[in-house]
């Protein structure tokens, strides 16, 4: 599979994400509006009390929900709370409605923001696999009169802009809807958090907004470490859909990301690979070991451009990485930098004295070079080592007489005997 161009989809994904905010900045202009963001497009744009009003009628065999009294079972939930506020009498209904709603209570209240940007980041923020939304709503509609704030806001309220809408019937229909493809969540996040500073971190930024989402962080890790499993197995497929499960609960799971490529690099995909490896990379710009990882998935796809940087970018963060050293050299041995190729197999070398392999790579490319005292001696060195050096140039050059006619050049009658 050849290994898609990640600089270019970065940039295609980077015009559509500026193409779908300007399309909102556009539409919010006039200030004529209010906003919710949606991971998915629900039946209704409705209220937590009134869906959970239309489970429960189901339930009882009321098939009929399209009239259900949510405002007179609202009013009855804001009597009985009110044995529970004798600590603050002054607390008036709507602010008991926000504090409800701020707790993760059901209540006929249904959340809007004022930044379109809040809306785009709630429309993003889950269901990876399936298309959001942003919603509009008219400040001046027929939902202006049931439009309401917060007088003693929480800092999630703040952070959020949020602003509340306690519609009659328990739903809405909204003014406009902007459509966000499932397929660009991912680089809006990153677009948000990079850009603006609107992340899961400033958006739920209270132990409550963090325990909201806490049962989906566990199934998210539940998924991860089943797939981790089936990976160890060798059921790399199922691995994979394992950790589509955790990422469709989680979709900044930087872990899934890294551990998903790995399985697509185990079965061969490795231009998934590589878009899984550049994902968790996304998230963590800092991770050698996804460096490491995409720079060997660019190595086998023969892309040899693209593994030496992201070997490069391994080495940087860790200069100890031996294999980093060891695999770049290959590359730089393959694409006839054989002075380069020595240098790294020498560093995986001073880390490692006895790798009788990186003797037998270094070893071959002093060869390249007609240094042929150092390439016996770092020949012998292998063979010494328990290498069998005579399979491993057997099997990638052939026989002696083709590697002298292929690269014109010939060996020392010791050397071939070595090699022969």
């Amino acid at each position: 599979m050849t290994a898609p161009n990640h600089s270019d989809s970065q940039d295609g994904n980077l015009d559509k994400v500026l193409e779908i905010i300007n399309r909102l900045a556009r539409k919010s202009a006039s200030g004529d509006y209010i906003y919710r963001g949606e991971p998915k497009w629900y039946d209704k744009v409705s209220s937590s009390l009134y869906r959970k009003l239309t489970e429960q009628f189901q339930v009882l065999g009321i098939i009929d929900v399209s009239e259900i009294p949510v405002e007179d079972i609202q009013a009855w939930i804001l009597h009985e709370s009110e044995k529970f506020t004798a600590s603050n009498p002054e607390l008036k209904s709507p602010e008991i409605l926000a504090q409800l709603q701020h707790y993760g209570g059901e209540t006929n209240l249904i959340d809007f923001t004022t930044d379109y940007l809040t809306a785009l980041f709630f429309a993003c923020d889950g269901e990876i696999n399936k298309d959001g939304r942003v919603i509009f709503l008219s400040k001046s509609g027929d939902m202006s009169q049931h439009i309401t704030r917060s007088n003693h806001p929480a800092n999630r309220v703040m952070a959020q802009k949020s602003i509340f809408v306690r519609p009659p019937k328990g739903y809405i229909e909204p003014d406009d809807t902007i459509p966000i493809p499932h397929k660009l969540k991912q680089p809006i996040l990153d677009y948000l958090r990079i850009c603006h500073g609107i992340s899961t971190e400033s958006i739920y930024n209270d132990f409550h907004g963090f325990i909201r989402v806490q049962a989906l962080h566990q199934l998210a890790y539940a998924r991860l470490y089943a797939g981790i499993t089936c990976y160890k197995n060798g059921d790399w497929g199922e691995a994979i859909e394992y950790y589509n499960k955790a990422l469709d609960l989680n979709p900044r799971m930087t872990l899934a990301f890294h551990n998903r490529g790995l399985a697509h690099f185990a079965n061969n995909s490795f231009g998934f690979a590589i878009n899984d490896f550049s994902s968790a990379l996304n998230l963590d710009p800092n991770n050698p070991v996804v460096y490491y990882n995409r720079g060997l998935a660019y190595y086998i796809n023969n892309d040899l451009e693209l593994a030496i940087d992201n070997f490069n970018k391994a080495l940087e963060l860790d200069p100890g990485d031996i294999f980093a050293y060891y695999i770049r050299g290959d590359a730089y041995s393959e694409k006839g930098e054989y002075d380069l190729a020595i240098q790294d197999y020498s560093m995986a070398l001073d880390l490692n004295p006895d790798d009788a392999g990186a003797y037998y790579y270094r070893g071959v490319a002093w060869l390249f070079l007609s240094e042929w005292e150092y390439a016996e001696s770092d020949l012998v060195n292998a063979i010494n080592m328990g290498a069998d050096i005579k399979s491993d140039f057997n099997e990638e050059y052939g026989s002696i007489a083709e590697f002298e006619q292929q690269y014109d050049v010939e060996l020392p009658g010791d050397i071939k005997a070595m090699l022969a």
